[in-house]
Protein backbone atom coordinates (compact mmCIF):
# COMPACT_ATOMS: atom_id res chain seq x y z
CA UNK A 1 0.00 0.00 0.00
CA UNK A 2 2.95 2.30 1.09
CA UNK A 3 4.50 1.98 -2.72
CA UNK A 4 1.39 2.58 -4.06
CA UNK A 5 0.91 5.76 -2.43
CA UNK A 6 4.35 6.79 -2.90
CA UNK A 7 4.17 6.04 -6.54
CA UNK A 8 0.77 7.87 -6.86
CA UNK A 9 2.21 11.24 -4.96
CA UNK A 10 5.15 11.13 -7.21
CA UNK A 11 2.92 11.25 -10.44
CA UNK A 12 0.50 14.21 -9.17
CA UNK A 13 0.85 15.18 -5.80
CA UNK A 14 -1.57 17.60 -6.08
CA UNK A 15 -4.49 15.21 -7.63
CA UNK A 16 -7.96 15.87 -5.43
CA UNK A 17 -8.72 12.02 -4.78
CA UNK A 18 -4.79 11.26 -3.78
CA UNK A 19 -4.95 13.79 -1.08
CA UNK A 20 -7.68 12.20 0.21
CA UNK A 21 -6.07 9.16 0.16
CA UNK A 22 -3.06 10.28 1.80
CA UNK A 23 -4.72 11.44 4.89
CA UNK A 24 -7.13 8.88 5.11
CA UNK A 25 -4.06 6.73 4.83
CA UNK A 26 -2.07 8.47 7.42
CA UNK A 27 -4.85 8.51 10.16
CA UNK A 28 -5.24 4.62 9.48
CA UNK A 29 -1.92 3.82 9.82
CA UNK A 30 -1.84 6.52 13.36
CA UNK A 31 -4.19 4.33 14.63
CA UNK A 32 -2.93 1.14 14.31
CA UNK A 33 -0.52 1.30 17.28
CA UNK A 34 -0.22 -2.99 17.36
CA UNK A 35 1.65 -2.95 14.06
CA UNK A 36 5.83 -4.34 14.57
CA UNK A 37 8.30 -1.70 15.49
CA UNK A 38 9.68 -1.81 12.06
CA UNK A 39 6.73 -1.35 9.90
CA UNK A 40 5.59 1.94 12.26
CA UNK A 41 9.54 3.74 11.60
CA UNK A 42 9.32 2.68 7.48
CA UNK A 43 5.96 4.02 7.26
CA UNK A 44 6.40 7.10 9.76
CA UNK A 45 9.60 7.81 7.84
CA UNK A 46 8.20 8.01 4.74
CA UNK A 47 4.84 9.79 5.43
CA UNK A 48 7.21 12.31 6.94
CA UNK A 49 9.08 12.93 3.44
CA UNK A 50 5.09 13.39 1.73
CA UNK A 51 3.97 15.28 4.38
CA UNK A 52 7.05 17.47 4.96
CA UNK A 53 7.39 16.88 8.90
CA UNK A 54 3.45 18.70 8.92
CA UNK A 55 0.72 17.24 10.49
CA UNK A 56 -2.94 16.55 8.79
CA UNK A 57 -4.19 19.46 9.67
CA UNK A 58 -1.54 22.02 8.54
CA UNK A 59 -0.98 19.31 5.39
CA UNK A 60 -4.79 19.86 4.56
CA UNK A 61 -4.82 23.67 5.08
CA UNK A 62 -1.45 24.17 2.85
CA UNK A 63 -3.60 21.97 0.12
CA UNK A 64 -6.91 24.24 0.56
CA UNK A 65 -4.65 27.59 0.40
CA UNK A 66 -2.63 26.52 -2.70
CA UNK A 67 -6.14 25.56 -4.69
CA UNK A 68 -7.80 28.02 -3.43
CA UNK A 69 -9.92 28.74 -6.87
CA UNK A 70 -10.32 24.97 -8.07
CA UNK A 71 -14.27 23.43 -6.75
CA UNK A 72 -12.61 20.23 -7.03
CA UNK A 73 -9.79 20.38 -4.81
CA UNK A 74 -11.56 22.77 -2.44
CA UNK A 75 -13.85 19.73 -1.99
CA UNK A 76 -11.74 17.64 -1.09
CA UNK A 77 -9.50 19.50 1.32
CA UNK A 78 -13.17 20.51 3.01
CA UNK A 79 -14.73 16.68 2.85
CA UNK A 80 -10.60 16.06 4.80
CA UNK A 81 -11.33 19.02 6.96
CA UNK A 82 -14.17 17.67 8.27
CA UNK A 83 -12.75 13.72 8.25
CA UNK A 84 -10.61 14.72 10.76
CA UNK A 85 -12.07 17.33 13.02
CA UNK A 86 -16.37 16.88 13.18
CA UNK A 87 -16.69 20.26 14.97
CA UNK A 88 -15.46 22.27 11.84
CA UNK A 89 -18.72 20.95 9.97
CA UNK A 90 -19.59 24.57 9.03
CA UNK A 91 -16.29 25.64 8.18
CA UNK A 92 -15.96 22.57 5.67
CA UNK A 93 -19.47 22.92 3.90
CA UNK A 94 -18.70 26.68 3.55
CA UNK A 95 -15.37 25.51 1.87
CA UNK A 96 -17.02 23.05 -0.42
CA UNK A 97 -19.89 25.20 -1.63
CA UNK A 98 -18.33 28.59 -2.31
CA UNK A 99 -19.38 29.27 -5.69
CA UNK A 100 -17.99 32.81 -6.54
CA UNK A 101 -16.44 34.48 -9.15
CA UNK A 102 -12.50 33.28 -8.31
CA UNK A 103 -13.53 29.61 -8.73
CA UNK A 104 -12.36 28.34 -11.92
CA UNK A 105 -13.75 24.21 -12.48
CA UNK A 106 -17.89 25.90 -12.17
CA UNK A 107 -19.49 22.62 -14.44
CA UNK A 108 -21.86 20.40 -14.24
CA UNK A 109 -19.66 17.32 -13.09
CA UNK A 110 -18.18 18.76 -10.46
CA UNK A 111 -21.19 20.92 -8.89
CA UNK A 112 -22.91 17.47 -8.97
CA UNK A 113 -19.90 16.00 -7.19
CA UNK A 114 -20.52 18.38 -4.22
CA UNK A 115 -24.20 17.99 -3.88
CA UNK A 116 -23.53 14.18 -3.72
CA UNK A 117 -20.66 14.85 -1.28
CA UNK A 118 -23.34 16.68 0.54
CA UNK A 119 -25.86 14.11 0.63
CA UNK A 120 -23.80 11.20 0.96
CA UNK A 121 -22.62 11.94 4.54
CA UNK A 122 -18.96 13.29 3.53
CA UNK A 123 -20.02 16.25 5.49
CA UNK A 124 -22.43 14.50 8.32
CA UNK A 125 -25.96 15.82 8.33
CA UNK A 126 -26.01 18.82 6.40
CA UNK A 127 -29.89 18.67 4.32
CA UNK A 128 -30.41 22.29 5.06
CA UNK A 129 -27.21 23.29 3.62
CA UNK A 130 -27.45 20.86 0.44
CA UNK A 131 -30.92 22.62 -0.16
CA UNK A 132 -29.25 26.08 -0.48
CA UNK A 133 -26.16 24.68 -2.40
CA UNK A 134 -29.31 23.20 -4.39
CA UNK A 135 -31.01 26.01 -5.41
CA UNK A 136 -27.93 28.26 -5.92
CA UNK A 137 -27.16 25.57 -8.56
CA UNK A 138 -29.93 25.91 -10.10
CA UNK A 139 -29.84 29.75 -10.69
CA UNK A 140 -26.11 28.87 -11.87
CA UNK A 141 -27.75 26.53 -14.41
CA UNK A 142 -31.70 26.24 -14.43
CA UNK A 143 -31.32 23.49 -16.87
CA UNK A 144 -29.79 21.32 -15.17
CA UNK A 145 -31.64 18.30 -13.71
CA UNK A 146 -29.98 17.50 -11.19
CA UNK A 147 -30.86 21.08 -9.40
CA UNK A 148 -34.11 20.95 -10.50
CA UNK A 149 -36.50 21.63 -7.22
CA UNK A 150 -38.24 18.79 -6.44
CA UNK A 151 -41.60 18.50 -7.75
CA UNK A 152 -43.59 19.36 -5.29
CA UNK A 153 -42.12 22.70 -5.04
CA UNK A 154 -42.99 23.20 -8.82
CA UNK A 155 -46.14 22.23 -8.32
CA UNK A 156 -46.88 24.54 -5.29
CA UNK A 157 -45.85 27.29 -7.38
CA UNK A 158 -48.23 26.21 -10.31
CA UNK A 159 -51.30 25.51 -8.23
CA UNK A 160 -50.95 29.47 -6.59
CA UNK A 161 -50.59 30.46 -10.07
CA UNK A 162 -53.53 29.05 -11.49
CA UNK A 163 -55.70 29.83 -8.83
CA UNK A 164 -54.98 34.03 -9.31
CA UNK A 165 -55.62 32.91 -12.94
CA UNK A 166 -59.09 31.60 -12.22
CA UNK A 167 -59.72 34.06 -10.22
CA UNK A 168 -59.36 36.63 -12.67
CA UNK A 169 -61.00 35.08 -15.48
CA UNK A 170 -63.81 34.59 -12.74
CA UNK A 171 -63.81 38.83 -12.12
CA UNK A 172 -63.77 39.43 -16.00
CA UNK A 173 -66.73 37.21 -16.33
CA UNK A 174 -68.95 38.90 -13.42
Amino acid sequence: MLQSVKRAFAINSNNPWLHECLIKFSKSVSNHSNLPDIVSKVLSQEMQKIFLNKDLESFNEDFLKRNAASLQHLLSGAKMMYFLDKSRQEKAIAIATRLDETIKDKNVKTLIKVSEALLDGSFGSCNSQYEEYRMACHNLLPFTSAFLPAVNEVSSRSVALNNTANYAVLANEI
